[in-house]
């Protein structure tokens, strides 16, 4: 599973336990606007569902997020969107949904490189060519460089080494390295929580 999916995972699984105690109240209810409070008895991840013609509106303890889409019916937009996770964060106009650089990503490039590498390496190995053994040995030593970076957590160094190394065949390698942010997939699973039980 990639890092990518495993954080949907992650917050999925929490936010089945978390939101098993909570209610909902609803604060307005009418064919235009829309208002509910969620919360469980000890006030720990409350958030709000506000509906206002083409916006959607989350906000609370998991963070905020804000939803545009004109002439659209908001609760029936977000009912077929929220499953899909990739549509449903290239929606939102308001709040954080990618953070830039993700470590877990990173790691996981890292071994997937690694790999391709010394299969290239044994195959360089039975064909005996030489000067593909040296050119793949550099970079599997430049690897070794960026896994330490990884473990002291130097993102300028990782970054600036990856751009020199790798930008000349995949110029934007560095755009790879991002995930979705933990307030963007506890928004996300809130919603469907509160479409769920409205």
């Amino acid at each position: 599973m990639n890092a990518i999916n495993q954080r949907i995972e992650e917050v999925k699984k929490y936010s089945k336990k978390d939101f098993s105690e909570h209610k909902i109240t609803t604060i307005l209810d009418n064919e235009t606007h829309k208002h509910y409070y969620i919360c469980g008895n000890n006030g720990y991840c409350w958030f709000e569902i506000v509906i206002i013609p083409n916006n959607l509106i989350i906000l609370g303890d998991l963070g905020n997020l804000v939803f545009y889409r004109p002439n659209t019916s908001m609760l029936e937009w977000a009912k077929g969107s929220v499953d899909s996770v990739s549509y449903f964060a290239e929606k939102v106009v308001a709040g954080d949904v990618k953070e830039d650089f993700c470590w877990d990503v990173a790691r996981e490039w890292l071994e997937e490189e690694r790999a391709t590498l010394k299969a290239e390496l044994i195959d360089a190995q039975e064909v005996e060519d030489e000067y593909e053994q040296d050119d793949i040995s550099k970079r599997l030593n430049i690897l070794a460089e960026l896994e330490e970076y990884i473990e002291c957590n130097d993102q300028d160094a990782f970054s600036r080494t990856v751009y020199e190394e790798y930008s000349d065949y995949d110029y934007e390698i560095l755009d790879s390295f991002w995930n979705y942010t933990w307030s963007f997939l506890w928004c996300r699973e809130a919603l469907k929580f509160a479409l769920e039980n409205v």
